[in-house]
């Protein structure tokens, strides 16, 4: 994870036409124009700068003041911030303190004055000094009161309008976000405006989202309804100025700039990103883009999930997507992750059977997110949302890895990285090279301890290996033969699902299937010697069903294999008789695999051989051909069946009076009730294996 890079965005206005990549300095020169152009000595200008939140109206403003005092003179600026006053007086207190401040140091003392007789005729209550923005108790409240008393409103207000046109100033009053402020605030200000400020040769620029400052007024008195409240911003503005839309190709631009922008850092460290799916939806985001606000907080969001994520940890495409409803939707980002089954299935509910089928409803995630958002959710959404999530349009559930739809990576996205419980993928890939290399050290590091082998956390291990296809045509040899020693590990576990011995049984088959054509026998031999016999003899039979169709290369060497192993599988099971009771009672002998491709022959010989030397007896040789079924649950292992093909082709002449001593099969009870011992085994066989004919084997 690197931070370092990232850039955090705090919805800074630009202050220069540098920094405009919208191309609205033609915009920019106009309205300072029309400032300038409007301003008279005897009157007072109203000026609206009207556009939605988000679409930069400070950014503007900052640029017309700036291009105003360039190129139209000797301009002083006043900034009005009504929202910093607590009630009508403060808010005359700041107007009046922000005209002062504009002012130069010979001129402040006498409208100060002036202004603090307005204040007091104005509203008797006010406690507030005018001046440098600043209000506070004392002096002003002191003079304004005596002031009050003498002289009428409009007398005073003449006063101090003729102060200003005296000096024959340039003032420009800035009132940026007035959409912000509440009924009642606006009311006030819009008050000040229309009637206790309009100063001859002050002009106002009043910055505000139309259809806000409507609603605003609408719940005053002035007004009683929005259209109503239309007419009276008609009234107080006399040029209205609209922000220029940013068109959809721009959009587009300045969306892609963004991603390239924070992508960047993984293509440099040698990530080749292509981005088919964020293309396509491109122009939806665009339109849903509908305000530079949105796209700067989507350029944020990029940066800092860019950051937070090591390459190849997570999909680029469905973090650039992720991030765009962050910026767009940000209540609905927050609730995707208690719909992460929903959103990958593309069903909810409890599942119902019928008909022979499992049918679950379609998740309404339409309906769901339009009620937890809180309005309706548009187009562009629904388009990010499908892509990011393909069931949500379409029977297929899933993606692959490492996308967000993927079970194994959702949580990785809204976690900010590979949380507890997960494990990296750069971590298993550098483990997995190392096994490539013969060492297991980073690999054992990644799996619990072989004492205690947690199967979710292996099979997660094992499920991040790279696909077995994308080794064909090398000889991984060291590779399998790491994880041969490695499966020699891990206990064979009975799972429900599948456990970390069988996936990693199936990756190191499949492998071997991929590089049969690049492999001979001094390959497969050293590279699987140190698996267990039970693990080589299921890889052996998977080679024999795929390599003896046109292979001659490679069908010499699978049939020598085959007879090798089979020569072993009879060791194997001369030993575990002569262990008779001893053995280990789970597990089985492959009888099967010996008579396909081993001596039959001479492996009875041997059987003779050792009963005759009393090593092991006719029954303990006939429990070993009794099978063991597992039972998921509380019933665990239960006899079920004997091999009566392999006995036949494999039992001596010496059995056959074991086998007429009991006809009968012993009866003692349910199979469930059948423990799994050797002593059950024996004497479930009786009467179960045929007795072979004598002097034929057979």
């Amino acid at each position: 994870m690197n931070t370092q890079g990232a850039e955090l965005w705090r919805d800074k206005p630009i202050d220069s036409l540098d920094e405009d990549t919208l191309g609205r300095a033609n915009f920019v020169r106009s309205a300072a124009e029309v400032i300038a152009r409007s301003w008279s000595a005897d009157e007072s200008t109203v000026i609206g700068l009207l556009g939605p939140w988000g679409s930069g109206k400070t950014s503007l403003i900052n640029l017309i003041e700036q291009d105003l005092t360039e190129r139209f003179g000797d301009w002083h600026v006043a900034h009005f911030t009504p929202w910093s006053a607590s009630d009508e007086a403060g808010v005359m207190a700041e107007f009046y303190a922000a005209i002062t401040a504009a002012l130069p140091e010979e001129g402040r003392a006498e409208f100060r004055k002036a202004a603090g007789e307005l204040i007091g005729l104005a509203a008797p209550l006010a406690s507030f000094i005018p001046y440098a923005g600043e209000a506070a108790k004392g002096v002003a409240k002191r003079a304004s009161e005596a002031l009050s008393k003498t002289k009428p409103w409009n007398v005073a207000f003449k006063e101090a309008s003729e102060e200003l046109q005296n000096r024959g100033l340039r003032i420009l009053v800035v009132v940026d976000d007035v959409d912000r402020l509440q009924g009642p605030e606006l009311a006030e200000v819009l008050k000040v405006v229309r009637l206790l400020g309009r100063f001859p040769g002050v002009q106002y620029l009043l910055s505000y989202d139309e259809r806000s400052v409507q609603e605003a007024l609408a719940t005053t008195a002035l007004v009683k309804d929005v259209k109503a409240a239309s007419l009276f911003m008609e009234k107080i503005v006399q040029h209205p100025l609209r922000v220029p839309s940013v068109g959809t190709r721009a959009r587009m631009k300045l969306l892609r700039r963004e991603i390239e922008k924070n992508v960047a850092p993984w293509e440099a460290g040698g990530v080749e990103l292509a981005m088919p799916r964020v293309g396509s939806c491109l122009p939806d985001m665009a339109r849903g883009a509908d305000t530079l606000r949105t796209i700067h907080r989507f350029g944020a969001s990029l940066a800092l999930e860019f950051s937070r994520h090591e390459p190849g940890e997570v999909d680029a495409e469905d973090l650039v997507l992720l991030s765009f409803l962050d910026a767009r939707e940000p209540l609905l980002f927050r609730e995707l992750p208690r719909f992460s089954e929903e959103l990958r299935s593309g069903k909810q509910g409890e599942p119902s059977y019928g008909n022979g089928t499992v049918q679950r409803e379609d998740f309404d995630y339409i309906g769901v997110f339009e009620r937890l958002a809180g309005g309706v959710l548009t187009g562009t959404v629904q388009t990010v949302l499908s892509t990011l999530f393909p069931a949500l349009n379409s029977s297929l559930a899933g993606a692959p890895a490492p996308r967000v739809a993927h079970a194994d990576y959702f949580d990785r996205y809204f976690a900010g990285g590979v949380g507890v419980g997960d494990v990296g993928d750069g971590e298993v890939a550098r483990a997995f090279e190392a096994a490539a290399r013969g060492d297991l050290g980073e690999i054992r590091h990644l799996l619990p301890a072989s004492n205690a082998w947690d199967d979710d956390d292996a099979v997660l291990v094992f499920s991040k290996f790279p696909p077995p296809k994308t080794l064909s045509g090398k000889r991984p040899v060291e590779l399998v033969d790491s994880f041969s020693r490695l499966i020699a590990e891990i206990p064979e576990q009975r799972h429900f699902l599948q456990s970390a011995y069988e996936r990693l049984h199936l990756y190191i088959e499949s492998v071997i299937v991929a590089c049969i054509e690049e492999w001979d026998l001094e390959d497969i031999s050293k590279a699987t010697q140190s698996a267990p016999l039970r693990s080589r003899l299921n890889w052996a039979y998977r080679l024999e069903g795929v390599s003896l169709k046109g292979r001659e290369r490679t069908e010499g060497w699978v049939e020598i294999w085959l007879r090798e192993l089979a020569a072993e599988t009879a060791r194997f099971a001369l030993s575990h008789l002569r262990l008779r009771d001893g053995a280990p009672v789970n597990g089985s002998i492959w009888w099967d695999f010996i008579v396909a491709h081993g001596d039959v022959d001479a492996f009875k010989v041997e059987l003779e051989k050792g009963m005759a030397q009393k090593d092991f007896a006719a029954e303990d040789l006939a429990a070993r051909f009794v099978r063991a079924v597992h039972v998921m649950g509380a019933q665990g292992t239960r006899l079920e069946e004997v091999d009566r093909a392999s006995w036949a082709r494999l039992a001596p002449d010496e059995v056959a009076a074991w086998c007429a001593e009991w006809e009968t099969p012993f009866v003692r009870g349910p199979a469930a009730d059948h423990p799994n011992t050797w002593q059950a085994r024996r004497e479930f066989a009786r009467g179960r294996l045929p007795s072979p004919e004598l002097g034929t084997g057979a």
